[in-house]
């Protein structure tokens, strides 16, 4: 991929953020590949709320470079981690998050219901440290 990252924008939300969600997008030829989602915690910490590279540039490096661009961003501001979810169901999802460095965290047995375990739904969390 030869595109670049930009920011897109802030987007608005029924979630009450204590500062707006900042949302770059990954663009070719002014076509959008794919978005990023996130924040700053409380804790110094960007919180990556999404990843969404849509179905036909998979594959292609969209993703990493979405998350070079948190990275950067959070490197810029002297956070000291990036911090994301995931559910157990979502090997594609953990799979880019090995690959890309970060480690997990611990789980949640009870975080999406009472039956989390038995669906096989544990929350997930993943840090990686700058």
């Amino acid at each position: 991929m030869r595109g670049r990252i930009r920011q897109r924008g802030i987007l608005q939300s029924p979630r009450a953020f204590k500062e707006p969600p900042l949302t770059y997008g990954a663009f070719e030829n002014c076509k959008e590949l794919g978005l990023i989602l996130f924040e700053r915690e409380w804790n110094n910490s960007l919180r990556i709320w999404d990843i969404l590279v849509w179905e036909e540039y998979r594959q292609m490096e969209v993703g990493k470079k979405l998350m070079d661009a948190a990275r950067d961003y959070a490197i810029s501001a002297n956070m000291r981690r990036l911090v994301l979810e995931s559910q157990s169901c979502n090997y594609p999802a953990i799979s880019f998050c090995l690959k890309y460095g970060f480690e997990l965290l611990g789980f949640d047995t009870a975080c999406y219901s009472k039956r989390d375990i038995e669906k096989h739904e544990l929350h997930h969390e993943f840090r990686y440290l700058l």
